[in-house]
Parts: C-alpha cells; sequence; structure tokens
C-alpha cells in the first residue's frame, strides 16, 4: 500500500517546470545520487530537515501576515487622515495634505504588491524543495496536496491567497489615484496655463 501512495508523487510533475530543472534541484538538494540504499540514520536526518523546511515555510506565512497587517493598518491610518483633512472640523491650511498623503498611499501600495511577490517567489521555492524531499519518503504530502488542489489553476477548487491580497493591495492603489484625481484643481491649472 505504501508503493501505491508513492508512485503518484513521483510522477506527477512539479508546476511550470521542465524536468531539468527538477534533475538541477535534486542534484543540489541531495547529497549522494541514489538515496534507495539510504540507511536509516540517514532517513532520519532526511526528515528531521524536511520538519525544519516545513516549520520554516509556515513561519514565512507568519510574516507574510505581519506585513500585510501592517501595510492595511497604514493604509487604514492615511484614510483617516485623509477622511479628517475633508471633514467640517479640519484646518484648512491643512488640506495641502490632500495632495501629498495619496502619492505617499500609492507608493506604498506598490511596495505592498511587491513585498507579496516576494514572499509568494519565497514559498514557490520551498514547496520545490519539500516537493523533492518527499520523493524520497513514504509520503509526499504537500506534493498531494497541491495536486488535489489543481496546482492553484482551477478558482473553482483553489483561490490562491496571493491573489486576493494582490488585489486588496490593487483596490487601495485605485482608491489613491481617484483621489488624488479628485484633489487635483484641474479647473485652476487650466487657468493658470491659459494665461501664461
Amino acid at each position: 500500500m505504501t508503493d501505491s501512495l508513492q508512485a503518484p508523487a513521483a510522477k506527477a510533475p512539479l508546476p511550470a517546470q521542465d524536468s531539468s530543472q527538477v534533475e538541477l534541484l535534486a542534484t543540489k538538494l541531495f547529497n549522494k545520487k541514489n538515496s534507495s540504499t539510504a540507511n536509516k540514520e540517514e532517513i532520519t536526518i532526511v526528515l528531521e530537515q524536511y520538519k525544519l523546511l516545513v516549520d520554516s515555510t509556515e513561519k514565512v506565512y507568519e510574516k507574510r501576515q505581519s506585513a500585510n497587517s501592517f501595510f492595511l493598518t497604514l493604509n487604514a491610518g492615511l484614510f483617516t487622515i485623509l477622511g479628517y483633512l475633508y471633514g467640517k472640523d479640519a484646518d484648512i491650511s491643512l488640506r495641502f495634505m490632500a495632495y501629498i498623503l495619496p502619492i505617499f498611499g500609492i507608493a506604498i501600495c506598490y511596495y505592498w504588491a511587491r513585498v507579496i511577490d516576494s514572499y509568494k517567489q519565497l514559498n514557490c521555492g520551498k514547496f520545490k524543495v519539500i516537493e523533492q524531499i518527499e520523493t524520497h519518503l513514504p509520503l509526499a504530502l504537500f506534493t498531494a496536496e497541491w495536486f488535489a488542489l489543481a496546482k492553484g489553476e482551477n478558482p473553482v477548487i483553489y483561490h490562491p491567497v496571493t491573489n486576493l491580497e494582490r488585489r486588496i493591495a490593487i483596490f487601495f492603489l485605485i482608491t489613491y489615484v481617484f483621489i488624488l484625481l479628485y484633489v487635483i484643481p484641474f479647473k485652476e491649472i487650466l487657468l493658470w496655463l491659459s494665461s501664461l
């Protein structure tokens, strides 16, 4: 029964890779060509290293959540300040900040999207290594899970969180662009340009 569970994992290709990339990764990952002759001690070491890698993947996820919380809080703070600037009790002399804050918000959202992409790339690399290690273990849990989730290619089965995170950052970015377009005094600029 163990052989039947291991066979699909060994045959399932890694997402978005050709066979030469898989072979190169395997040569970088494993020190010996033939790990089937590994003794119990070597298997124990591989299993411990596998556990470390899976644990580090979870820690990357926690850092990713912290980064998203930071950027979300920063954007909420900017929207609060912008709301105050256009409130009836706001000092009119502070309204110049209404031009600066949306530009600052656009920059924040751009870097937020870059951080999301960076964490996605980091996790992809970690999971490629995990999948290679799993070819030397009795069960390929992560490989099977990714296969069951249609490798993230079918949104009916699984919609990757990265897509949602990017959409939130883009939503804020577009909102800042609209705010900036709203606060720019186009009539005054056109009058000034026509008077030149």
